[in-house]
């Protein structure tokens, strides 16, 4: 965590060399990840590829912004993948009626900035059908992440850390293809993402433990 405010706090004071630490949580966090079962196998896998993704969006080149995009995009299937075994269709038949009111409203949120950022950059996206699919598939894996029937603090921890991931994409999106440049917005999108991958991780981890 030291090292991820380090990196948002070159955001923060445009200090290139913090911004250089950019992959370095990621691999702290793989470093960290233990990998017995599939479940955690196929969070790691995310992971690599999210570093991938990181080490992409490090250079300025459209080209290098999309192939990060689609590294990240593998990433969010690979989650939602490792999400899915802690899917029962017994147990969602008994999840009780405020959980359905809870993942309502999450999906309109997820939704909301979905169209919110494709209506606003319906012209200024460079490949749109690859951010489209990118969208849906983040989307998807809030979802997936709702639909998890744990009980535990791990539930909790996996379904914000997908929330955040939103946010901060969706964030990120927004202020790139308008061109907007601020070293406020890349630092919230830089804390917002680091948040999320560690609240991911630390439930991943944690349904490891108790399972």
């Amino acid at each position: 965590m030291v090292l991820a405010i380090l990196q948002v706090t070159g955001h923060l004071i445009n200090a290139y060399h913090l911004k250089l630490l950019k992959p370095l949580p990621i691999i702290i966090l793989l470093l960290l990840t233990d990998r017995k079962t599939n479940q955690d196998k196929l969070f790691f896998v995310g992971l690599l590829s999210s570093l991938g993704g990181d080490l992409c969006l490090m250079f300025k080149s459209i080209f290098m912004f999309e192939l990060g995009t689609l590294l990240f995009l593998i990433a969010h299937v690979l989650y939602i993948c490792a999400f899915i075994y802690d899917i029962s269709e017994k147990k969602l038949r008994k999840l009780k009626k405020k959980r359905h009111i809870i993942l309502i409203s999450f999906i309109s949120f997820i939704i909301t900035l979905l169209v919110f950022n494709l209506n606003e950059l319906w012209d200024k996206t460079p490949n749109f059908t690859l951010f489209f699919i990118y969208g849906v598939v983040l989307s998807m894996m809030a979802i997936t992440a709702s639909l998890r029937t744990n009980n535990d603090a791990s539930y909790f921890l996996i379904l914000a850390g997908a929330l955040m991931f939103g946010v901060s994409d969706n964030t990120l999106a927004y202020f790139k293809f308008n061109h907007i440049h601020s070293e406020a917005a890349s630092a919230f999108i830089m804390a917002t993402y680091y948040t999320a991958q560690c609240l991911i991780s630390e439930g991943i981890r944690m349904k490891s433990l108790n399972s």
